[in-house]
């Protein structure tokens, strides 16, 4: 069952481990390797590229 808090701490511990930020981490190992070169993480509120689009809860 997936988990929110879970996922925080895996991406916490990772952090830890690997002395790189979450972001940083994402783009290299997930982002780059698929080529998802319009996908990106927001690091800060109000950084969305022109063709952001919502997600729905």
């Amino acid at each position: 069952e997936y988990s929110n808090w879970g996922m925080g701490l895996l991406g916490h511990l990772l952090e830890l481990a690997s002395d790189t930020g979450y972001e940083d981490l994402v783009r290299q190992h997930l982002l780059r390797p698929l080529a998802m070169h319009s996908t990106f993480i927001a690091e800060r509120p109000g950084e969305d590229p022109p063709a952001y689009v919502e997600g729905h809860d």
